[in-house]
């Protein structure tokens, strides 16, 4: 899952709600966050605190960490639920986006994690992150031309996803989730829960 949309939008609230109101729960949540510090004396940040995550990391791991947290599942059993939290990291630096690139390929599909990654804008994200996420919650973008970028992506025709936002995202909290796994019951939803219907005459309603 990519979270799309500027500071203060409300994207660690939301994964927060996803995090507690799953069911069955998750067994194991890491998070990885620019602003973790493993020094007691200047911790960083605390708003992942409430989830009491497995472990927190300002770094995304190589895939012999993933291997050594599943080295003890039992292949005939029911498989582990995990999830990792990616906020707002910098796509920047050789090794980390080699291990996100591994992250997204190969860790979340072959080891069976779920990913949740919020970031401000769709242009900066790296290139497998886009092609390997099948849900997006967008905030109403600044920029016109990434609107267009992202309904490229998700397969919506050029200006429907600027025709929802005008139909029934009315506040700078609002998001629009566009869902593609396999037999959604609704791929298009407003803020996480609303259904949206995209009306033939280009508008949109929700209810």
């Amino acid at each position: 899952m990519l979270l799309l949309g500027p500071p203060g939008g409300g994207k660690s609230c939301i994964i927060k709600n996803l995090v507690i109101h799953q069911r069955p729960r998750f067994k194991e949540v890491y998070v990885i966050h620019e602003d973790h510090s493993s020094d007691p004396n200047t911790p960083g940040t605390t708003e992942y605190d409430d989830l009491d995550p497995t472990l927190m990391m300002s770094e995304v791991p190589n895939l012999r960490f993933w291997n050594t947290v599943c080295a003890e599942d039992n292949p005939d059993g029911r498989p582990v639920k995990r999830l990792i939290i990616l906020d707002d990291l910098e796509m920047k630096g050789p090794e980390r986006l080699k291990n996100l690139q591994t992250l997204f390929r190969y860790v979340s599909s072959h080891k069976g994690f779920s990913l949740m990654l919020s970031f401000q804008n769709f242009f900066g994200l790296e290139p497998v992150i886009k092609k390997c996420s099948n849900v997006f919650v967008v905030w109403r973008p600044r920029d016109r031309d990434e609107i267009g970028r992202i309904e490229k992506r998700v397969g919506l025709d050029q200006g429907v996803l600027k025709d929802i936002f005008d139909a029934v995202a009315h506040d700078e909290h609002d998001s629009i989730m566009i869902d593609h796994t396999h037999q959604s019951p609704a791929p298009l939803r407003l803020n996480l829960f609303t259904p949206i219907e995209v009306l033939p005459d280009g508008g949109a309603a929700h209810g």
